[in-house]
């Protein structure tokens, strides 16, 4: 397991042949570099908050937050193309008001969205998980097509938050 990664040039590409795991404690940084994750999947396994994924349009294949471990944080710095992607008990991915294209998304612990995100697969919510939506201001949505386990609903004295269905 590494750290944090960055990535500032050149090529990490993984293992055509096999699904590797890497195991990142820390954050992710794409900086300037190209990522080929071929059969491989990302586990995030931090037990700190403040933890960020920057990803420059790179697709992940599949990405785990939390993996065997509690109070990992999250924050999406950029849009991400994941194929699958879990959060797992007493971890929290933030999407920061950015988009996710993703073909499987799971629900186990806590999505903190703004409710200004476009996201192509409504995620699969496990018993327990929660649904934040953290809007200081504006007027953002709250989807009417997520089957949420637990809502809560954090918004500014100038917001007002609409029920719709997906975008």
């Amino acid at each position: 397991m590494v750290s944090t990664v960055t990535l500032t040039a050149g090529t990490l590409n993984t293992n055509a042949a096999v699904n590797q795991a890497i195991l990142i404690g820390g954050s992710w940084f794409n900086n300037g570099g190209t990522f080929t994750t071929n059969f491989s999947s990302t586990v995030f396994k931090s037990t700190n908050p403040g933890q960020s994924i920057k990803t420059r349009g790179y697709p992940f294949r599949g990405v785990w937050i939390g993996s065997n471990t509690t109070g990992g944080y999250y924050t999406m710095l950029d849009s991400m193309t994941v194929s699958t992607i879990t959060i797992n008990a007493s971890n929290t991915l933030e999407l920061a008001g950015l988009s996710m294209a993703v073909s499987s998304f799971t629900n186990n612990g806590t999505l903190v969205i703004r409710g200004t995100e476009t996201i192509t697969r409504m995620p699969f919510q496990i018993v327990g998980a929660t649904v934040i939506y953290n809007a200081a201001s504006g007027t953002p949505v709250v989807m009417s097509t997520f089957a949420y386990q637990n809502l809560v609903i954090n918004g500014g004295a100038n917001t007002t938050f609409t029920i719709i269905g997906d975008r």
